[in-house]
């Protein structure tokens, strides 16, 4: 029979109660560390297909609102409405009284959004900026300040900042419509079509350059463009852009709003200006864009003007998201052919076959 030593158990106590030595401790955190590492990208991916797919969902639910406006009204909501007083929406004083209903309010009673479309007048002088209180209690400045979670896509850093303008704090949206193509190669003259202008040379470059027009313009009588009939949309309307994400990674120079009307607020183009550059204004960086070449650090010298009208998002991948005049949301890569990126801008170009 085995006969154990007394001081036996001794040892086993002894040898079960070692702690881990300094080297093991290392070993062991190493190993959380790669682990973590190995871990942390997929973690991050799953996050950002989340917020994509969130903001993929948001834009369907737009487009198919602004269908559902085309079919009751039998055109698309116009990008804004002019209240036909004056031939500019930059005249006269700062209110820019010749802006009213802009796209997103036209388009409210199809996003559940009903009640607060009413409490918005038009009526009259009444524009976007108003200050004057209306029936609702409120005025349409007031209302512009409400914020839609619907329209804030989860990866724009920016899309809970209110933005300042014209004495007023606007609630911001991540999505522009489609307003047009701006090819300055091929007209050499610029044509915005955003715009309230009226006088010959506007209505007459217009009209020059219609097959540059797109989806969701400005219309009025005053500046003779109406809003777009699908029967217009001849290009197809599944190569069609209707609506486009349109954030930026630096603090915004230019936000885009939902209830601004006026010009770049909530309308976008489909760019190249005059030195050909048209992936410019797809970068996801407002700041950069407008900056000029020249500058330290350098920028890309880009027209601000044109900065602020193009779309761009945040998303992993280089991709900017748009939902079509067929309610389809397609996904774009911020690197595709020139050519092609403008021609989904129009209705009418016939450059896509």
């Amino acid at each position: 029979m085995l006969k154990l030593s007394a001081a036996w158990p001794d040892r086993i106590a002894r040898r079960s109660n070692r702690a881990f030595t300094l080297v093991e401790l290392l070993v062991v955190i190493a190993i959380i560390g790669i682990l973590v590492a190995l871990l942390l990208p997929a973690v991050q991916s799953a996050r950002e297909a989340a917020r994509r797919s969130q903001c993929q969902n948001q834009l369907k639910q737009v487009g198919l609102a602004c269908l559902n406006y085309e079919s009751a009204k039998g055109r698309l909501p116009a990008g804004c409405i002019g209240k036909n007083r004056f031939n500019d929406d930059d005249v006269p004083g700062g209110d820019k009284p010749e802006v009213g209903e802009s796209w997103v309010i036209s388009i409210l009673p199809y996003l559940e959004q009903a009640q607060l479309a009413e409490q918005f007048d038009f009526s009259g002088t009444l524009h976007f900026n108003s200050t004057v209180k209306n029936a609702s209690g409120y005025s349409n400045a007031e209302l512009g300040q409400t914020k839609l979670p619907e329209l804030n896509c989860p990866t724009d850093e920016f899309s809970t900042v209110p933005f300042a303008a014209f004495g007023n704090n606007w609630a911001p949206s991540s999505y522009k419509a489609a307003s047009g193509t701006i090819d300055l190669p091929r007209t050499t003259n610029l044509v915005f079509w955003d715009r309230l202008v009226a006088g010959a040379a506007p209505i007459a470059a217009r009209k020059q350059w219609a097959e540059l027009r797109g989806a969701l313009v400005a219309a009025s009588d005053r500046i003779q463009q109406k809003a777009t009939k699908m029967a217009q949309v001849t290009d197809g309307t599944s190569k069609t852009a209707m609506i486009g994400e349109s954030v930026t990674v630096t603090e915004p120079l230019r936000k885009t709003v939902w209830a601004s009307g006026w010009r770049y607020h909530n309308k976008g183009h489909f760019i190249r200006d005059a030195n050909s550059n048209s992936s410019l204004y797809r970068l996801n960086d407002q700041n950069y864009c407008a900056a000029s070449a020249r500058e330290i650090p350098p920028g890309g010298g880009g027209d601000p003007n044109l900065c602020y009208r193009g779309f761009a998002s945040a998303h992993a991948g280089g991709v900017i998201q748009f939902a079509f005049c067929d309610g389809s949301v397609q996904v774009i890569s911020d690197s595709v052919d020139d050519d092609y990126y403008l021609a989904l801008g129009t209705i009418a170009g016939g450059e896509i076959e």
